[in-house]
């Protein structure tokens, strides 16, 4: 939803590595519901994965995306019930930006 239609291919083939550092970030930290990225394109890919997304959701709405973004640093959110049932949480995120090719991401946990 509301995903860009024009998503230059080197930017999707990156998202789609994410799995790579997801998994071993995901296992390693028991404190973890999920590991995620949004794009300023509107893609998003989640760890855990799940199905069932909202059509209507876009990362780039999301207070851990705007809150990090316009803050240029890492951001702590305030305590909200989470999407995906797990309860109260709060998240961690940090935009990451590759000004060359007009990219920026923000990742979250």
């Amino acid at each position: 939803p509301g995903v860009e239609q024009d998503i230059p291919v080197d930017e999707r083939n990156a998202a789609g590595m994410m799995d790579d550092i997801f998994i071993p970030v995901f296992s390693a930290d028991p404190n973890l519901a999920a590991v995620y990225v949004g794009t300023a394109s509107g893609m998003s890919f989640i760890y855990p994965w799940f199905t069932g997304m909202d059509a209507s959701f876009d990362p780039r709405l999301r207070g851990w995306f705007t809150d990090a973004k316009d803050r240029g640093g890492l951001t702590w959110s305030e305590p909200y019930i989470d999407l995906l049932g797990h309860g109260l949480m709060m998240t961690c995120s940090k935009p990451v930006a590759d000004p060359g090719r007009g990219w920026l991401w923000v990742v979250g946990a």
